[in-house]
């Protein structure tokens, strides 16, 4: 038997959202290890400026736009990706809109631009990658949830029901023999509290960090770093046994 590895040499992966935090971070990661990563995020100038950065440290790095809550730009990320690469072998759904606002007061076009980009575009893009993963008897789906998903935010509803559909999701691809003995597996990873652009406002001084990471058992916040690692292992050989779950990365939490 051979050993595993972490090695994705000769692999591209589209990670979605991927110009900041838990997807930069993923990003990063995946190209240090051989991966040739297509980085798409709303903010097109700053996804650039990464992918920038990866390629002079050595990676392989492109930059692509759009917002995720369009289904009609989907197709085009794979077929830049693959134009780019020659081929996609790993799919990042990290890409998510998270709006707060209580629940009696939501209104139904807010509910639908959430669930549009945080489930519709990641069965969306399972479905545009599937051909291509099952042709080459290899593929990788990571869908980043939330630990909302297991408790639902009155604050944040339609987020967190999203997310628990996001759940569902995985674990009904993850289930799929067709999928699973064809060499793709479906994953995902549930993020606790995390020092993100996303927090910025509830963790805008050091000590609101410090009396924030007290909550946690591990005593911290997540920082993005905490997902990659996970991430990259579920895309590599060493995760090849493990499909249709969710791991929780949030620090005992």
């Amino acid at each position: 038997m051979k050993p595993t590895t972490f090695d994705l040499t000769g692999k591209s992966a589209l990670i979605t959202g991927a110009a900041r935090g838990i997807g930069l971070a993923i990003a990063q990661i995946l190209a240090a290890n051989g991966a040739a990563v297509a980085i798409q995020d709303i903010d097109l100038a700053v996804a650039e400026s990464e992918a920038a950065a990866i390629n002079a440290a050595g990676g392989k790095a492109t930059a692509l736009g759009g917002d995720m809550s369009d289904l009609s730009i989907l197709p085009g990320l794979v077929e830049q990706t693959i134009a780019a690469y020659g081929g996609i072998q790993i799919l990042v759904n990290n890409a998510g809109i998270q709006i707060e606002e209580r629940w009696t007061t939501i209104a139904a076009d807010s509910v639908l631009r959430q669930w549009t980009a945080n489930i519709l575009a990641p069965l969306r893009l399972s479905q545009l990658c599937y051909d291509h993963f099952f042709q080459q008897k290899f593929g990788r789906i990571i869908n980043v949830s939330s630990l909302q998903a297991r408790k639902g935010n009155p604050h944040m509803l339609a987020y967190s029901m999203s997310k628990a559909a996001l759940n569902n999701l995985t674990s009904g691809l993850g289930g799929d023999h067709e999928l699973a003995r064809s060499g793709i597996t479906v994953n995902g990873i549930a993020p606790g509290w995390f020092d993100t652009y996303r927090n910025a406002e509830n963790l805008a001084t050091p000590e609101k960090k410090v009396e924030s990471g007290k909550r946690v058992p591990v005593g911290r916040l997540g920082q993005p770093q905490d997902c990659a690692g996970v991430v990259l292992m579920l895309c590599s050989d060493a995760g090849s046994y493990i499909s249709g779950d969710t791991i929780s990365v949030a620090g005992g939490w």
